[in-house]
């Protein structure tokens, strides 16, 4: 009787020490759920995006859930899928994804009866100098009965592993399809800023043709034709390096994509586009929807899941376990009477030296690591959309008066070579202006891509996918 009492007071104790630890874990739990304290109420621009929503109502739906609905190149499908396909990094997160699966099957055994079998010979010497050769086979089954649901938390923490697993899978496919069209916008940018410099020589040489013939009719001295042969061969050294560049960008679009090849391999043809694309202006949702798109969050939510079945069941490897297990021997079952065994068993850990606890201990900080995690994840994501949406309103100013700019230094431009045809100004006034206009033409071009890839970064950052 007071053997069974005593087992009683530990098994309370252990029992009561589990409950505190789920009633703790519990709490912070409930922290995760009122992470949505911490999501602004609306987007600062959310009035804005309004207005934007209403001007698009003719070119994009709500229901807008690709990265690649937001523009409209089909030759971007066949880049995204070739290096969804070929990816290293995106590669590494599918095998991920398999090796999860296969460790939920690895769990679920756990839970299934063991059954082993054994085969023994041997030799023995008998008393009148011979020997006897003995064989024997057995056949054990054995159980153990999963009471406080120890085994099925550790599955549960498999099956959310590898829900976790896809999500990370999903993010990586989204990051690098984003990665892929802004690196195609960036090398459009790139043949334009080119093309402007193409031009810029163009003009060079047309204005040496000028003071030329200006010379011959003594309106002008050579020294104006030594400042545009100086202007000119700057520029071809320019045309060199962006040319080089160029080709790096190409190649480096062929490696992301996982093909060590020709960039005319890859369905785009000799030639880029000579404009750059329209990009639709991803709609962004209640913070609390946005925020809920993201893969990176589902799977750090998941993470949080998995590491308090895991606590859990640190907690139980303390409690009692029951196991059932059966012999038989199975030579007796093919030739005689069977002879087999049933017992019960009951186990419980009394002292390893603190081995237990300390693992749940650590398990406990490990789910403790992983809310902080979400947490990061979760400020990061807020972070990434309202930065995103305050760079668009500021681009697209941004755009708005360096066109205006652009117009400006044209039509001055045009006034000044006017005015030196007429021998009103000298060649350096004129070069300033050029150059002036030349100036505001690339600063355009660049400002455009970077309106148009921060918007593929605010769709990738709203939870848009592939």
């Amino acid at each position: 009787m007071t053997k069974l009492f005593s087992s009683m007071i530990l098994l309370s104790s252990l029992l009561s020490g589990c409950a505190t630890q789920a009633v703790l874990w519990q709490d912070q739990a409930r922290q995760v759920s009122d992470q949505r304290s911490m999501l602004p109420q609306q987007w600062p621009q959310a009035e804005q995006a309004q207005e934007q929503e209403q001007a698009q109502e003719q070119v994009q739906e709500n229901s807008i859930a690709s990265l690649l609905k937001l523009i409209n190149i089909p030759e971007l499908e066949t880049l995204v899928a070739t290096a969804l396909k070929n990816n290293p990094t995106v590669q590494q997160a599918y095998i991920a994804l398999k090796s999860a699966q296969i460790s939920i099957d690895s769990k679920q055994a756990d839970q299934l009866p063991e059954v082993n079998a054994g085969l023994s010979t041997g030799k023995a010497e008998l008393s009148s100098a011979s020997t006897q050769t003995t064989e024997s086979s057995s056949l054990s089954i054995s159980w153990e009965l999963d009471v406080w649901q120890k085994l099925a938390n550790r599955t549960q923490s498999a099956v959310l592993d590898e829900a976790s697993a896809a999500e990370e899978h999903r993010a990586a496919q989204a990051s690098l399809s984003s990665t892929v069209i802004k690196r195609y916008l960036k090398l459009i940018a790139a043949q334009q800023q080119y093309n402007v410099e193409v031009k810029r020589s163009e003009l060079l040489l047309s204005n040496q043709d000028i003071i030329i013939e200006r010379y011959r009719a003594g309106l002008t001295s050579l020294n104006d034709l030594e400042s545009t042969r100086s202007d000119y061969a700057s520029t071809l050294a320019d045309l060199a390096a962006l040319d080089e560049a160029l080709n790096q960008d190409k190649r480096a679009l062929a490696i992301l994509i996982g093909e060590n090849s020709q960039f005319t391999t890859l369905g785009l043809g000799d030639q880029l586009p000579l404009l750059l694309p329209q990009v639709i202006t991803p709609i962004a949702q209640t913070p609390v929807d946005s925020i809920g798109n993201r893969p990176d969050i589902k799977a750090a939510l998941l993470n949080i899941e998995s590491a308090d079945k895991l606590t859990r069941a640190a907690y139980k490897d303390m409690l009692p376990s029951f196991s059932i297990s059966a012999g038989l021997s199975a030579s007796d079952l093919l030739f005689g009477d069977p002879l087999w065994s049933l017992l019960g068993n009951l186990t419980a850990p009394l002292y390893q030296g603190g081995a237990l606890q300390a693992a749940a201990d650590q398990q406990a900080l490990s789910a403790e690591y992983a809310y902080w995690s979400y947490r990061e994840t979760l400020l990061t994501a807020i972070q990434e959309i309202e930065n995103s949406m305050g760079n668009d309103s500021s681009l697209q100013l941004q755009q708005k008066y360096q066109q205006q700019a652009l117009d400006s230094a044209k039509t001055a431009e045009q006034n000044y070579r006017l005015r030196y045809s007429q021998g009103l100004v000298d060649i350096l006034d004129l070069l300033n202006v050029q150059q002036t206009r030349f100036s505001a033409e690339t600063t355009l071009i660049q400002i455009n891509v970077n309106l148009l890839t921060n918007r593929i970064d605010l769709g990738l950052a709203l939870g848009l996918g592939v």
